[in-house]
C-alpha cells in the first residue's frame, strides 16, 4: 500500500512520482537520512561530468559555463541539472542567464550631428545596375574625443523596414567633397580623404539591425555620409556621435538542428527543425550558398497536443554591395513544443539551395561557492528529467552583482570559470521508466458491449508511452465525445489513454453522385465512405479552366437536419495555373454532403474528383509491451475517466512511440442483448416493464369508463 501511495502521489509532483519508485524496501524516501537522500538523487541522473577547478583554489565563488552538449540532454528549465559533492550531497548553485543576446553599446556622450548641407537625387537604371535612390549630407566634425575613446556615428530613422549602402568620407579643410569635385578629382581627393564603407539596415524579427558605423580615422573637418539603395523612397535620418563603452558581451552557442523536408505548399517551401528540449534558442540562424537573395520567412513553435504557434517572422536578405550585406538572423520568442517549422515564401523566385539552420542559444552559467575546504570534488549530473527544479536561496548573488554593477567586483564578483570535463554515464543510474508510475492496468471492461476492434502492438519503449492515430472510418462508429474508445489488454482489463487536442488530419475521397440540374442552378451529391464524420474542408477539382459562380455546400446531420456548411462564390482564373479548390468548412458531423452552384445559363460545371479533410483524433496511449485490442462502439457507454488525466502536462512532455494500429472489424465477442443486462440495464429493464404494466392498466381502465358511458347513453329515455 505504501508503495501504492508513492505511485499516487507521483502523478501529483514530478520529482515524488520519479524518486519514490527508487526507495527500498518500506522506507519513504522522505524519511531518509540526508546521506541516502543524496544517494537517491544520484540515481536519477543517466550522465555525469566532473568539474576541472585547478585553477579556481581560492576563489570565493565558481562560475560553471554550460555547453550545448549539457542543455541539449537538459529539460528547458534546467530542472534535471544537480552539482554534487565528493559524498553525494548537493552543492546550492544559481543559474546566471549572463547579458541579453542583442546587449548594445552603452553610450558613454551622445551629441546631434550638425548637418551642413543635403541632397537626394535618383539614379536611373544603367546596363545591368537597377535605378538607385541616392541621400548624400554634409556634417560637421565632431570634436576630438576624451582619452583612446572613438566616436562613431548612429543613425536613427524611422521607416520599420530599410537596407541602405553607406559610405562616410571624411574631408579635410579647403577640400571640396567628394560630391561637389569632378570625376577626375574624385579619383585623386580619395587618396586624401579617409572612407569607411559598410551597411545599415532594420528589418522586422531579425535578431540584429545595424545602426552605427565607426568613423574615419585620418584627421578631418568635414563628413561626408552617402545612404544608397534600390528602395526608391527617402529615409529620412537623424545623425548622432556616440562614444560609447560595451556591455559584458553575451556568451552565446551555435547549435545546429537537424532539418527535415521540404515539405511544399504553394509557392511556401516548410522545414521541420527537431529542437532538444534543453535548447532555447534566441534566434534562428540561416546559411544557404546563394549570394543574392531576399526572403519572407515565419518561424513555428510545434508541440503535441496543440497547434502550431508563430515564434517569429523576418525577412532575410543577402546583398553583394560594395561589401556584402545580410541579414540572416530571425529573432525568435520563447519555445516549448518538441520542434522548429520554418516556412519560407519563395514566390516565383528559385528555392534556396544549400540550406542549414543553427539555433543561436543565449548560454547560461550556474554559479555556485565550492565546498568548505574546496579539495572535495564537484561533480555536475544531468539529464532523463525526472527530477524537479531545486529550490536553493541563491538569488541574492545575482541581484547583488547586478545592484553593484557588471563592470564591478572583477572575477570574484562574477565568479572564477571551472571547466567543465567530458561526460560520460552515470553508473549509478536506474533506468525506471519516467511514466512506470501511470503504467498500469485499470478496471474490467465487457468487450460484449463494442461492436468493433482494431488490434494495437505496443512494442517496447523507454518511456512507455505510445501514440496511434484513429481514421475516418472510426469515427462513424464513434459518439461525437468520443467517450466509447477503450483499450484493453489479453485479461479484458483497461489501459489509461490521453485524447491529443490537436488532431491529426485525414483525406478521404468523396464519391461523386449524379448530379441534378433545376432552374439555373444544379446540385451534386458527395458520397461520404463513412459516416457520420466532420470534414473541415472540401477540395474539388473540374475540367474547366475559366468559372465564377455561386456555391451553397450543405449536409446532413444525425438527427436528419439540414445545414449549410458554407457558400460563397467558386471561381477560378484562366491565366492562373489550375488548382484544386479548397473550401474551408467549420466541422460539423454530416452524414452526407451536397453542393449546389448557381450556373444561370451556363451549362454546369464538370467536376472531376472530390476529396475531404478529416481532423481524427491521436490517442496517447500508456501500456506496458504487448499485444491489446482497441474497442470502439458503444453508444451507452460512460465517458473514461483516469487518473492520468491530472498529469496531462507530464505525461505529453514525454517522448512517445508511435503505432500503427490493425484494420478495423467487428468485434467477434460484440452481443446486441448484453446491453440489457450491463451496467443499469437490469433497471431500466424493470422500469420498462413497471411503464408497460401501468399503460396497459390505464388502458383497461379507460375502456370501462368508455363502455359504462355508453351504457348510461342507451337508458329508459333513449
Amino acid at each position: 500500500m505504501k508503495h501504492l501511495a508513492a505511485l499516487l502521489a507521483g502523478a501529483l509532483a514530478l520529482s515524488s512520482a520519479l524518486v519514490a519508485p527508487l526507495a527500498r524496501g518500506a522506507a519513504s524516501a522522505g524519511a531518509a537520512s540526508g546521506d541516502d537522500a543524496g544517494r537517491e538523487l544520484v540515481r536519477l541522473f543517466p550522465s555525469r561530468a566532473s568539474i576541472d577547478a585547478s585553477g579556481a583554489r581560492g576563489a570565493a565563488l565558481w562560475r560553471l559555463e554550460l555547453t550545448a552538449e549539457v542543455l541539449a540532454a537538459c529539460r528547458s528549465d534546467l530542472s534535471d541539472l544537480r552539482l554534487l559533492d565528493a559524498a553525494s550531497q548537493p552543492v546550492p548553485f544559481v543559474v546566471d542567464p549572463g547579458p541579453p543576446a542583442r546587449a548594445a553599446a552603452t553610450g558613454l556622450d551622445r551629441r546631434r550631428a550638425r548637418v551642413l548641407a543635403a541632397q537626394r537625387r535618383e539614379v536611373p537604371p544603367s546596363g545591368a545596375a537597377a535605378a538607385r535612390f541616392e541621400e548624400t549630407f554634409e556634417l560637421e566634425a565632431p570634436p576630438p574625443p576624451n582619452g583612446d575613446a572613438e566616436w562613431q556615428l548612429v543613425i536613427e530613422a524611422d521607416a520599420p523596414e530599410f537596407v541602405r549602402q553607406l559610405v562616410i568620407e571624411g574631408v579635410r579643410r579647403g577640400e571640396r567633397s567628394p560630391a561637389e569635385a569632378p570625376v577626375e578629382q574624385r579619383a585623386r581627393g580619395a587618396e586624401a580623404s579617409s572612407r569607411v564603407e559598410g551597411s545599415l539596415f532594420r528589418i522586422r524579427g531579425l535578431a540584429d539591425e545595424q545602426l552605427a558605423s565607426a568613423l574615419p580615422a585620418l584627421p578631418y573637418d568635414r563628413l561626408v555620409v552617402r545612404l544608397a539603395s534600390e528602395e526608391l523612397f527617402p529615409l529620412r535620418p537623424r545623425f548622432f556621435f556616440e562614444v560609447a563603452r560595451p556591455l559584458p558581451e553575451a556568451r552565446v552557442i551555435v547549435v545546429p538542428l537537424v532539418a527535415e523536408g521540404p515539405v511544399a505548399a504553394g509557392s511556401e517551401r516548410r522545414f521541420t527543425l527537431a529542437r532538444p528540449a534543453g535548447i532555447l534558442p534566441s534566434a534562428l540562424r540561416i546559411e544557404t550558398s546563394v549570394i543574392a537573395f531576399e526572403r519572407r520567412v515565419e518561424v513555428f513553435d510545434v508541440a503535441r497536443g496543440r497547434r502550431p504557434r508563430s515564434i517569429g517572422a523576418a525577412t532575410v536578405f543577402r546583398m553583394p554591395f560594395v561589401r556584402l550585406t545580410e541579414g540572416l538572423e530571425i529573432e525568435l520568442g520563447a519555445a516549448s513544443g518538441q520542434a522548429l517549422e520554418v516556412r519560407f515564401d519563395d514566390g516565383d523566385n528559385p528555392a534556396l539551395s544549400g540550406l542549414t539552420f543553427n539555433a543561436v542559444v543565449r548560454a547560461p552559467s550556474l554559479v555556485f561557492a565550492p565546498p568548505a575546504g574546496q579539495e572535495q570534488s564537484v561533480t555536475l549530473y544531468l539529464g532523463g528529467g525526472r527530477a524537479r527544479a531545486p529550490r536553493y536561496d541563491l538569488d541574492r548573488l545575482l541581484a547583488e552583482r547586478a545592484e553593484r554593477g557588471a563592470g564591478e567586483g572583477g572575477s570574484d564578483q562574477r565568479g572564477t570559470v571551472v571547466r567543465l570535463g567530458p561526460i560520460g554515464d552515470n553508473p549509478q543510474y536506474v533506468r525506471t521508466p519516467p511514466l512506470a508510475f501511470a503504467t498500469r492496468a485499470g478496471a474490467p471492461v465487457d468487450a460484449r458491449l463494442y461492436s468493433h476492434q482494431r488490434a494495437l502492438q505496443v512494442a517496447p519503449a523507454s518511456d512507455g508511452l505510445a501514440r496511434v492515430v484513429l481514421g475516418s472510418a472510426d469515427l462513424g462508429l464513434l459518439r461525437a465525445d468520443l467517450g466509447d474508445i477503450r483499450v484493453v489488454d489479453a485479461a479484458g482489463r483497461q489501459w489509461p489513454y490521453l485524447i491529443d487536442r490537436e488532431p491529426a488530419s485525414e483525406s478521404v475521397p468523396l464519391e461523386l453522385g449524379a448530379a441534378e440540374r433545376r432552374g439555373g442552378a444544379s446540385r451534386l451529391p458527395l458520397l461520404l465512405p463513412s459516416s457520420p464524420v466532420a470534414p473541415s474542408s472540401v477540395v474539388l477539382d473540374a475540367s474547366e479552366a475559366y468559372f465564377d459562380r455561386d456555391y451553397r455546400l450543405s449536409g446532413e446531420t444525425p438527427e436528419g437536419r439540414t445545414v449549410v456548411l458554407a457558400h460563397g462564390r467558386l471561381q477560378r482564373d484562366a491565366s492562373a495555373p489550375r488548382e484544386p479548390l479548397v473550401i474551408a468548412l467549420t466541422p460539423t458531423r454530416v452524414t452526407s454532403l451536397a453542393l449546389e452552384v448557381g450556373d444561370a445559363d451556363d451549362s454546369p460545371i464538370g467536376w472531376t474528383s472530390a476529396s475531404a479533410r478529416i481532423d481524427v483524433p491521436r490517442l496517447y496511449v500508456l501500456a506496458e509491451p504487448g499485444a491489446y485490442r482497441l474497442l470502439l462502439g458503444n453508444a451507452l457507454d460512460a465517458e473514461p475517466s483516469y487518473d492520468v488525466a491530472r498529469a496531462r502536462e507530464l505525461i505529453l512532455s514525454v517522448s512517445f512511440q508511435e503505432t500503427a494500429l490493425g484494420p478495423l472489424g467487428d468485434n467477434p465477442e460484440y452481443r446486441s442483448s448484453a446491453r440489457l443486462t450491463a451496467g443499469d440495464g437490469p433497471s431500466r429493464i424493470v422500469l420498462w416493464l413497471v411503464l408497460g404494466v401501468a399503460v396497459v392498466a390505464l388502458g383497461v381502465v379507460t375502456l370501462r369508463l368508455v363502455r359504462q358511458d355508453g351504457s348510461n347513453d342507451q337508458g329508459p329515455g333513449s
